[in-house]
């Protein structure tokens, strides 16, 4: 970044919420790395490059999943 002192500021909080991410993964047994790539996966099923490249259409409304409990 440009301004040191922001940028010092943006890693100390990007570093915090790493840590959290990482004990909060632990704790519920989830890999983090798996979740990754299987978002990216989901993502380019979802929204292929070759059919959303250079579109200025507004991304399809995504259904929100309710919990059964």
């Amino acid at each position: 970044m440009a301004d040191a002192e922001l940028g010092g500021r943006v890693r100390t909080e990007i570093g915090d919420v790493m840590i959290y991410l990482t004990r909060l993964a632990d704790v519920l047994g989830i890999d983090l790395l798996a979740a990754a790539n299987d978002k990216l996966a989901e993502v380019a099923r979802r929204y292929p490059a070759n059919e959303m490249r250079g579109s200025a259409a507004k991304v399809p409304r995504v259904t929100r999943i309710r919990s059964s409990e």
